[in-house]
């Protein structure tokens, strides 16, 4: 059976390129730290150096890893593993600000096994996901039915075996080692892909959410970007595509994270955006393993707010976050907060509204919950610099306590660039680790990164 939709106008869903993953415990990373390249030599400082500013805790950021290799460089994805070992996925050797999809250039998509000692280089990756075009590795997952690690990527090149179905297709794979991932598949359309999230079912089923990015052929529109929802389904030695959900508007629209509940529930969760269009606005929605839309929940206050992220609570009930704007809180009009929506995960009934954020403009990136059921907040926060006309930004990491209580907030500055979160993972110990990468204002450099704090208090 294989099912294909085309959903015009109403049901949708969304995750991030930037979810959080909460996995066991992972062994505690020394304080070695990567050099870089030189255009960011300095890009990050050692910890005594390193802003840690909080009004609720001391605890300082633990350690900075830089990928150092040519080109630019972003970490795109982490996930804590079982056996305790932090998985960082990513790409390097890319060119950024020349092209309307990023990266360009012959880009190398890469995994790395993040240690106390590691260099997160270009030769000593776990895995690479290498053609002669632009790659890039976008999500990882575990699979606990055969204890592997999986990959989400993309690539406008052809992988060794498979077809090239005309721009970004979506690959997929276990990595298992570096020149023969188990499982391989590339997935494409006549429009380029970006996958952002992906998670699987208890039937060893494979969920992936993402979007078509914009698609200019020469100098006009063909298409805008328009999300998508698939499920591939064990086949042979590899995956094949049971069912897939896509629409297409006339907007811009976006799917930025995924979860999929625990125990026996088909329940497949997605969170988007939708822009210019009569049903402006963010929303979650919830499917179940054939394609059937159990429920759809509107969660905006008004077109500016964003939702990114989502995760579901040992109850069962969903956390979804992103950002409002704050009109909607008792502070300035030109700023941003954190949002966290709770859900009952039956009906999608809001339960619970909470906002999180500092006095500067806040826009939520990831989310994650601990083995105890803390939610941390990864995100950006931007102000303005005071010694010239420019803009500053930092990562800032909350915690946020089983009541709801923020009990840690974390901001972190590099005096290299501005810093930008694309992921968030929490191991059993309470070591949060966010990635990303520091940029400049003009986009035309981008270098990966890894920051890590204890958060146990």
């Amino acid at each position: 059976m294989r099912i294909v939709a085309v959903v015009v106008a109403f049901g949708l869903f969304a995750c991030g390129g930037g979810s959080g993953s909460a996995g066991s415990s992972s062994s505690s990373l020394g304080s070695s730290l990567s050099s870089g390249p030189a255009s960011f030599s300095s890009a990050v400082s050692s910890s005594s150096a390193v802003s840690s500013s909080s009004a609720m805790s001391s605890i300082a950021w633990s350690e900075q890893y830089l990928i150092d290799a040519p080109g630019a460089s972003e970490v795109t994805d982490l996930l804590v593993a079982p056996d305790n070992q932090l998985y960082v996925a990513g790409y390097i050797k890319g060119v950024v600000g020349q092209t309307n999809i990023e990266p360009a250039g012959n880009s190398v998509g890469v995994a790395y096994k993040l240690n106390a000692d590691t260099v997160m280089g270009a030769n000593n990756s776990f895995y690479q996901l290498d053609t002669s075009a632009s790659d890039v590795i976008e999500a990882l997952a575990y699979n606990s039915e055969d204890e592997r690690l999986y990959f989400a990527g993309r690539t406008n090149g052809t992988v060794a075996g498979q077809v090239n179905f005309g721009q970004f297709d979506v690959v997929f794979g276990a990595l298992e080692n570096n020149t023969n991932p188990a499982r391989l598949l590339q997935l494409g359309s006549a429009t380029p892909q970006h996958p952002v999230a992906m998670s699987f079912t208890r039937y060893d089923d494979l969920a992936i959410v993402g979007y078509d990015d914009i698609y200019v052929p020469s100098n006009y529109v063909e298409a805008w970007r328009d999300p998508f929802l698939m499920l591939l389904k064990p086949s042979g030695d590899s995956y094949a595509r049971f069912w897939e959900i896509n629409y297409a508007t006339s907007a811009d629209d976006d799917v930025l994270d995924l979860a999929v509940a625990p125990g026996n529930s088909d329940q497949i969760v997605v969170v988007g955006n939708l822009y210019n269009t009569a049903l402006r606005g963010s929303f979650v929605a919830s499917y179940d393993s054939d394609a059937s839309v159990l429920w759809r929940q509107p969660l905006n206050f008004q077109g500016l707010d964003q939702l990114v992220a989502v995760v579901i609570k040992a109850d069962g009930n969903i956390l979804v976050g992103g950002t409002a704007m704050a009109a909607n809180l008792p502070f300035a009009l030109i700023k941003r907060d954190f949002v966290v929506f709770e859900l009952d995960a039956q009906t999608g009934e809001r339960l619970r509204t909470e906002f999180y954020g500092t006095e500067f403009d806040d826009q939520l990136s990831a989310m994650a919950l601990d083995a105890d059921g803390n939610l941390y907040l990864a995100g950006e926060l931007t102000k303005e610099k005071t010694d010239r006309d420019a803009l500053d930004q930092e990562a800032l990491l909350i915690k946020v306590n089983p009541h709801w209580g923020e009990v840690m907030r974390k901001r972190w500055h590099s005096p290299a660039g501005l810093i930008s979160v694309r992921a968030l993972a929490v191991n059993q110990q309470q070591r949060a680790f966010l990635g990303g990468y520091i940029g400049d204002a003009d986009n035309s450099l981008r270098q990966g990164v890894v920051v890590t704090a204890d958060t146990d208090l």
